[in-house]
């Protein structure tokens, strides 16, 4: 009998290649940002990036750090990276060119963009076999 992984990458390797992913989105989110100023697309896209990572800083990382008062992974990340440059990313945002309603939107639809991405890159790599 073969274990349940056996010839696949395991789920920490999954994980690696979806977040790798995610992290490609985000610089081709803040490559069009930069590409093409004034583009409401690229607005929403960035902007909602920068929400969706903020949000996620906050939920699943720092309330599972608090609650469980263990280290969770990626809460320093978003500590000291990400809530900091995506809150100022997102004021500079609200204050300049976009509506509050669209930020909030453009999060929540990008959110949900990259949840099915990562649910999708995780699968594709489960999928792919293991180097040796």
């Amino acid at each position: 009998m073969e274990m349940p992984h056996a010839g696949r990458m395991p789920e920490k390797k999954a994980f690696v290649f979806a977040v790798f992913g995610i992290t490609v989105l985000g610089y081709f989110s803040a490559g069009l940002f930069a590409l093409f100023p004034g583009n409401a697309y690229a607005d929403y896209a960035f902007v909602g990036f920068a929400g969706a990572l903020l949000v996620n800083a906050l939920v699943p990382h720092l309330f599972f750090t608090i609650r469980c008062r263990k280290y969770c992974p990626g809460v320093l990340t978003g500590c000291f990276l990400i809530l900091p440059f995506h809150g100022i990313i997102l004021h500079n945002a609200a204050t300049t060119r976009l509506p509050l309603a669209a930020i909030l939107l453009s999060t929540l639809l990008v959110g949900a963009a990259l949840l099915l991405c990562i649910i999708a890159l995780k699968r594709i790599a489960k999928t792919m076999p293991l180097s040796k």
